[in-house]
């Protein structure tokens, strides 16, 4: 029965997860490695430097939707590309969710791939808080949050990050 209603509750919804799952059982040739290992030396630069993948220009994206929890604001845009981007059969796709992000907002990709760290998270391990309670809710945002440090270094800790309003 609880499947059921789960079932009908995502279909009915149109929340549909798709791009936060990272591909882990997928298998590596010796380019994607190599590739793997200078992604890991340019994050480890730009952190030590205080610059992660997000611009000033991105910053100044974020700042114009600002924080809060209202119709129009960035948390807001990330929590429907996140509902977007997940589908119960299908999980969390981490494309789909920087995709989504990108065309609503114009961050650059690199930028917007950070917030899928706790979109990823979120759907992952806080669904009934967020999914079946509400996306601002304060259960929602304290599972989530556990995530915000992985996604302020990502994003560069120079990066001011409009924040959420509880609702």
């Amino acid at each position: 029965m609880m499947l059921a209603s789960l079932i009908c509750f995502t279909l009915l919804t149109g929340s549909a997860a798709e791009g936060l799952r990272g591909e882990a059982g997928l298998g590596r040739n010796a380019s994607s490695a190599m590739n793997s290992t200078k992604s890991n030396a340019t994050a480890a630069v730009k952190s030590a430097t205080g610059y992660g993948y997000c611009s000033a220009t991105d910053q100044s994206l974020m700042t114009a939707f600002g924080g809060g929890a209202g119709a129009n604001s960035f948390p807001r845009i990330l929590s429907d590309c996140g509902k977007r981007s997940f589908n119960i059969f299908t999980g969390f796709r981490q494309n789909d969710f920087v995709r989504c992000v990108t065309d609503s907002t114009q961050l650059q990709s690199t930028c917007a791939s950070c917030f899928a760290i706790s979109a990823s998270y979120g759907a992952s391990n806080c669904k009934w808080s967020c999914f079946w309670g509400s996306w601002c809710g304060q259960g929602c945002l304290n599972c989530v949050g556990v995530k915000n440090g992985e996604v302020q270094d990502c994003a560069g800790e120079t990066i001011r990050i409009p924040t959420t309003t509880s609702c």
